[in-house]
């Protein structure tokens, strides 16, 4: 009589149940390995595209002949060209009272241009052409700033956007500019 561990139905089961569970252990590794693929191609896309955001910001001319000029500084911090970028602002009181309608300035870059890797973009945008910024100014408004930056790569569209104020109601010495704050909102 064959026992147990000598019967050739035992080989052939136990045979059988280390095939099953290799092909599970390959099935399960082979779908942990197409996760890791996809989260690797994710993290390259992620780092292997422009990324653009404010760098410093700042209005000067106020008290000048000129008048106000907004200065914005974008930086491309990613590995490759920002193409086909354009800047778009728009200013407006940070209060305005409920009778008040609304007045906004709004500004677009005519032009599309190339934001190469760690190159400063220049923005003097001039507000002299818009005299509801001279009235804001005199009357001490507050105002908002909006910004976005829109650019692109060979095969996807981006974009970064920026909001800041600038503090026209406090007190500053004669030629000295307001205080400012802002900070970058998104990036897409």
């Amino acid at each position: 009589m064959d026992e147990w561990g000598n019967n050739p139905a035992t080989v052939e089961a136990l045979a059988t149940a280390m095939a099953v569970l290799a092909v599970i252990f390959a099935w399960l590794n082979l779908r942990e390995s197409k996760a890791n693929r996809h989260a690797a191609q994710a993290e390259i896309a992620a780092r292997m595209r422009p990324w653009v955001g404010v760098f410093d910001f700042a209005i000067k001319g106020l008290d000048g002949d000129d008048g106000p000029t907004l200065c914005l500084l974008l930086r491309n911090f990613g590995p490759i060209p920002a193409q086909h970028a354009r800047l778009s602002v728009t200013l407006e009181p940070r209060d305005r009272p409920h009778d008040e309608p609304p007045n906004p300035i709004s500004w677009q870059e005519q032009n599309r241009k190339v934001l190469m890797p760690l190159e400063d973009g220049n923005y003097p945008i001039s507000l002299k052409r818009f005299p509801q910024m001279q009235d804001w100014i005199a009357a001490g408004r507050d105002v908002v700033v909006r910004g976005s930056f829109e650019y692109s790569r060979a095969d996807a569209e981006f974009g970064s956007s920026f909001e800041a104020t600038l503090w026209l109601s406090r007190d500053r010495a004669p030629g000295q500019p307001p205080s400012t704050n802002w900070r970058n909102t998104a990036a897409t």
